[in-house]
């Protein structure tokens, strides 16, 4: 028959008790168990429907039960109950999500990538949360409930803070935050009004997003059109279309006319006449830099409606009111690759065999260019409007 031998000191009769070795406990201890380093302690082991089994409402509402611990034999973790919920001390980790700088965050989702939190043996939810000071959060925009976040073009126009909440379902949805991340972007102007006259026109500031819709605000791209279809397309790849859609059509239009095309109601594409009167209305070309020195974007492009006004002029006292500013865009040719943002195309609704649209180069050069119908209908070019 084995020996259990247990050495308790003096320090007993004060309800304080030593195991394993013949010493006074600590004035903190009630217990202390002694290690030989050849043995370990084994708490009770119980299932996780025993331990369910403990838990009444009786257990619950005896404050003496706070601290109980066990060895869950399903999920392999030490748990505490802490009087409300049982605890996993297998505790749920993260990683934090590093800081970046967007250089145009206009172009294209930018991801936070960030590997699932680890520890849990049940199902980890997660809260993506944004902050402007890294004080007073609130729910990130967009679908947040991933391990990874994605920033949607034009959700970024400045410094941003981002962090994440993971929680474990294991442990009592428990929830753990992580460090924040500054997602720093170049600061976008909002002075811009969404209408401008011009022209004896009356002209839209921003681009067409999807269908019936304009962008956030005037530096975003927008979606890509074909000739005479309403169908928005991805500005960056992957490529993807209004619909959800990934399959580029190649078959030529069949439509003779576009007027209103993708525009929102009240709305409707230039003439290629329209655009030449833009023209002739006066413009500056700016740079990448000129562009992102006035908030304008970080592409370059051109800015109509300027008069006799110099650049110089231009760049010193820029006119919210006044100028329309069209930035360089990406664009797709007729089998749905994407360009790279070197220049300006902008659909007109002229068509008389062949189609027209405003263009201009990195050069500063801009026109009203043409080209046939069977060559230019399917490729994918910007949408600016003007009111009817």
């Amino acid at each position: 028959m084995g020996i259990i031998a247990l050495t308790m000191s003096s320090a007993a009769l004060n309800a304080q008790v030593t195991i394993g070795e013949e010493k006074l406990p600590e004035q903190f201890s009630s217990l202390e168990l002694i290690s030989n380093q050849t043995r370990g302690m084994r708490l009770p082991q119980l299932k996780t429907v025993q331990r369910d089994a403990l838990t009444t409402d009786e257990f619950k509402a005896n404050s003496l039960a706070e601290g109980l611990t066990i060895f869950n034999t399903d999920t392999q973790c030490v748990e505490v109950w802490n009087g409300k919920v049982w605890i996993s001390l297998c505790a749920l980790t993260q990683l934090d999500p590093a800081s970046a700088v967007i250089d145009c965050p206009v172009l294209a989702p930018y991801t936070i990538s960030l590997a699932p939190a680890t520890g849990s043996l049940g199902i980890v939810a997660y809260k993506w949360q944004q902050s402007s000071d890294n004080v007073v959060w609130t729910n990130a925009a967009g679908v947040n409930n991933r391990a990874d976040y994605t920033i949607l073009p034009n959700a970024v126009t400045g410094d941003t803070y981002y962090r994440r909440m993971a929680m474990d379902a294991a442990n009592g949805n428990a929830v753990i935050i992580s460090a924040s991340a500054l997602i720093s972007a170049p600061v976008i102007r909002m002075d811009i009004p969404d209408e401008i006259p011009a022209t004896g026109l009356v002209w839209a500031t921003r681009n067409v997003d999807a269908p019936g819709a304009f962008t956030f605000h005037a530096a975003s791209y927008g979606m890509l059109y074909q000739w005479s279809r309403n169908t928005g397309w991805s500005s960056s790849d992957p490529i993807v279309n209004s619909s959800g859609g990934t399959i580029w059509d190649s078959s030529l239009p069949s439509a003779t006319s576009w007027n209103t095309g993708p525009c929102p109601d009240g709305w409707r594409l230039p003439t290629s006449t329209e655009y030449q009167n833009l023209i002739n209305s006066g413009y500056v070309f700016v740079t990448n830099t000129e562009a992102s020195a006035l908030n304008l974007g970080c592409n370059s492009g051109i800015i109509y409606n300027t008069g006799s006004a110099t650049k110089a002029d231009v760049l010193a006292n820029y006119k919210p009111d006044t100028y329309l500013f069209f930035h360089a865009t990406t664009n797709r040719n007729s089998a749905g690759a994407l360009g790279s943002p070197n220049g300006g195309y902008y659909w007109s609704s002229t068509q008389n065999g062949n189609l027209f649209y405003l263009y201009f180069n990195n050069s500063g050069a801009t026109s009203v260019n043409s080209g046939a119908y069977s060559t230019l209908a399917t490729n994918g070019y910007s949408v600016r409007c003007v009111k009817n």
